[in-house]
């Protein structure tokens, strides 16, 4: 069964392909509408204080902006995705590691927001239970995956991003109208006054999010290069992470610590939705938000594993094929794990890994853009972008590991010190051989008709 090209992340993407400006805006902005960034506002908040959780939303927005800034116009040009870039990086069979680890990062995401669904149907309806609910989300969750992403994602998410918008306006308004306005959303916490170790802690955690930095060259591909002005400083830049981050943590602070029921447990996000907008409506509204983000999440996770199989044992599956092992994996996850327990352990740990991915992408984009290089030929493995990933990857979790303050250094040294590392034996190796073009690669996707 024939593989569509245009679907496949293992090969760059040629310009035929490519997708106007909304359609790729609606495509990318499925990512904002998780409730984990409501989830994690209410965490932050609880452990350092609403007015650091706020800071420390803005300040990663600007971070993260600049990061995809830097890394969308590299896609735009090439068509390379996350795991083309990767083979650039670290060779043909090298560059399957960091895919799988994306691939177990996305399918981690879809699991939590699955989660999400299948907590507030079992919730509504007690008899249905939580084991059905969770295999009925996956039944209709993993098919998403399937289509076409650019005739799917955007029209499905244009439809449903005004009923995300309208839902945080309605709970912050019925907030308000139920419990009356209190400043005391303002004061959750053990800390009141802004300080630089709060931000600091608040940061952090948003900054492992940073999977969307190789989500964003997954996406991003399917853009035009005249369009890359747009993408690299609206679509793919601070104000997609600022109006992703900042609306959803304050509404989430707000309906938690402004009078709403079940404060401390780790479902309070979820409790006080269905008990403000209603059981069905608020049903209704945590499935249309996690419809649109989980699309993007099965999509994301299917692609790359179907990517990982083809680069690491020249495995080519269908789409499907793959889709149906991500829906699998997905329910034994939902039913074996509690997520919502272990939201900030996931992201700080499979943060580091991939942090240690974008300083090396990073430094490598800021080195040699997207040019060409003439007679370069791929190999399996290439020791420069390995090295200065493990190394960065072991740093950050010796880091981890420490304790106290210094556990907090551990994704900004990751960053650091993989994409310093790789700059470094890059300047000792300047030739054609430090890296390969996805040029090359989508030139060779032309004439062999993959």
């Amino acid at each position: 069964m024939p593989v569509s090209s245009g679907d496949r992340a293992a090969v760059a993407l040629p310009e035929s392909a490519r997708v106007s400006r909304w359609p790729l805006t609606m495509m990318w902005w499925a990512s904002c509408s998780a409730i984990a960034y409501l989830f994690l506002g209410v965490q932050l908040a609880v452990s350092f204080g609403t007015a650091n959780a706020l800071a420390g939303m803005v300040i990663a927005a600007g971070v993260m902006g600049t990061i995809g800034a830097v890394l969308a116009p590299y896609s735009l040009r090439t068509g390379a995705s996350s795991s083309v870039l990767s083979q650039v990086l670290f060779g043909m069979r090298g560059g399957a590691v960091p895919t799988l680890i994306l691939c177990i990062t996305c399918l981690y995401y879809a699991v939590f927001e699955g989660a999400v669904v299948a907590t507030a149907a079992a919730k509504c309806w007690p008899r249905l239970g939580y084991g059905l609910s969770v295999l009925l989300v996956v039944l209709y969750s993993a098919p998403l995956s399937i289509g076409s992403v650019q005739n799917f994602l955007n029209k499905l998410n244009a439809v449903l991003l005004p009923f995300y918008v309208l839902g945080l306006v309605m709970l912050a308004v019925l907030e308000v109208r139920v419990h009356g306005y209190s400043d005391a959303w303002l004061r959750v916490g053990p800390v009141q006054a802004l300080t630089l170790s709060g931000c600091w802690n608040c940061f952090v955690p948003y900054f492992g999010t940073l999977a969307l930095a190789m989500i964003t060259l997954d996406i991003a591909r399917f853009g035009k290069p005249a369009h890359e002005r747009y993408h690299a400083l609206f679509n793919f830049g601070m104000p997609f992470y600022l109006l992703t981050y900042l609306p959803a943590g304050a509404v989430g602070i707000l309906i938690v610590g402004g009078g709403s029921a079940a404060r401390s447990s780790d479902t309070a996000v979820l409790d006080a939705c269905l008990a403000l907008l209603g059981t069905i409506p608020g049903l209704l509204w945590v499935s249309v938000t996690q419809t649109r983000i989980n699309s993007a999440n099965f999509y994301v996770t299917t692609v790359n594993l179907q990517a990982f199989l083809e680069e690491a044992f020249h495995l080519r599956l269908p789409k499907g094929v793959c889709a149906v092992a991500v829906g699998i994996a997905t329910y034994l996850f939902m039913r074996s794990t509690d997520v919502f327990a272990t939201m900030l352990v996931a992201v700080r740990y499979l943060g580091v890994m991939l942090i240690a991915w974008v300083g090396v992408a990073v430094a490598h984009v800021l080195a040699t853009g997207a040019r060409p290089v003439a007679g370069a030929e791929p190999r399996d493995f290439k020791g420069t972008g390995l090295l200065a990933w493990a190394v960065g990857v072991a740093a950050g979790i010796c880091v981890e590991l420490m304790d106290g303050t210094w556990s907090t250094f551990a994704a900004p040294a990751t960053l650091v010190i993989s994409g310093l590392l790789y700059r470094a034996c890059m300047g000792q190796q300047r030739g054609p051989q430090s890296a390969a073009a996805p040029e090359r690669l989508v030139g060779a996707e032309r004439k062999s008709g993959c």
